[in-house]
């Protein structure tokens, strides 16, 4: 069934669906941890690609408090346990700090300091994602706000998923968001890694289009690592590369 394509108005949208497998006795002889590790190798083939995963313990990423993490996002941004921490961009020829990436963490209550690997990749696969996102994106406008108001004005970069750039809302809101702090476009930074090169079919054009129209600059990280060509570049309005250390 998942091989025909569905047709919703006018449109037929391919479908496919991923398969997570664990073995009693082999994986556990608890139900609820058999449960648990085939939630594991499901998430692992959502990665992979390939249909379907067997659990191993060196897929299995997350320990089972982190499980439960992606229910307490909503009550987490309303408690205002995430913080946007700030790195710097040094200039080689001077010194001088020329511009700065935003990278996200949870203060857990109970967890401590959580890093974007130990709930992102749950987070994306939710609808929890744009809410996050907005989150993320308004917290660094806030900031570039108040270092105006001392004077500082040096660009921001915040990470965004490629599954935020289907978000046809995200120009608009990204345009609310500048205009009612009165940050100039131009400090606002949107990063993408390179595998969305690749992966991406032109469904985001549109979205891509419309945020570069507004003067934020776009940016590809982790160039290098993946198995893109320049000409992704041709059709994308990307003001920015960063090559990959390796």
């Amino acid at each position: 069934g998942l091989r025909r394509p569905i047709r919703v108005e006018e449109l037929d949208l391919d479908i496919s669906g991923s398969l997570g497998i664990a073995l009693y006795p082999a994986h556990s002889e608890d139900p609820d941890m058999l449960l648990r590790h085939a939630d594991v190798a499901m998430y692992a083939a959502k990665e992979s690609g390939v249909g379907f995963e067997v659990y191993d313990e060196m897929i299995d990423r997350y320990k089972p408090e982190l499980l439960t993490l992606v229910t307490q996002v909503r009550p987490a941004i309303d408690d205002n346990q995430f913080r946007m921490y700030l790195q710097p961009k040094v200039r080689l020829s001077d010194g001088r700090v020329a511009g700065a990436e935003a990278l996200i963490r949870w203060e857990h209550p109970t967890l401590g300091r959580l890093s974007p690997a130990d709930f992102i990749p749950m987070v994306e696969k939710t609808v929890l994602l744009k809410p996050l996102t907005y989150w993320a994106i308004e917290d660094v406008v806030r900031t570039l706000r108040s270092w105006g108001d001392y004077g500082v004005h040096i660009p921001v970069a915040v990470n965004l998923s490629p599954r935020s750039l289907l978000d046809q809302a995200l120009p608009e809101l990204v345009s609310g968001l500048l205009e009612r702090f009165d940050v100039p476009a131009s400090l606002l930074r949107l990063e993408l890694t390179e595998s969305f090169l690749v992966a991406d079919s032109g469904r985001s054009d549109a979205v891509l289009n419309q945020l570069a129209r507004l003067g934020i600059g776009l940016s590809i990280d982790d160039f290098g690592t993946g198995f893109s060509s320049l000409s992704y570049l041709k059709r994308l309005p990307i003001e920015e590369l960063k090559i990959d250390r390796s």
